[in-house]
């Protein structure tokens, strides 16, 4: 978890310099405004990724345990 978040936010930094060095230098095409909106697709596609895998190793990690607690009554 803690790596997808870290790759998120350094891709993000990465294209964030990018987007503002291309704006600063005044470049037409890649200071377009057109480039924040896809940026922003991405940062909303990426979390969602992101929260779902969260959401579905939570998931795993209650039946686990569930397992764990239902397996130490079980002969061997």
């Amino acid at each position: 978890m803690w790596s997808n978040l870290a790759d998120f936010t350094l891709t993000n930094l990465i294209l964030a310099c990018i987007l503002m060095f291309f704006s600063l230098e005044l470049v037409p095409f890649f200071s377009a405004k057109f480039w924040l909106l896809l940026w922003l697709a991405e940062i909303i596609t990426w979390l969602t990724l992101i929260f779902k895998r969260i959401k579905s190793s939570k998931a795993k990690k209650e039946e686990l345990e569930k397992e764990k607690i239902i397996k130490k009554y079980l002969p061997k």
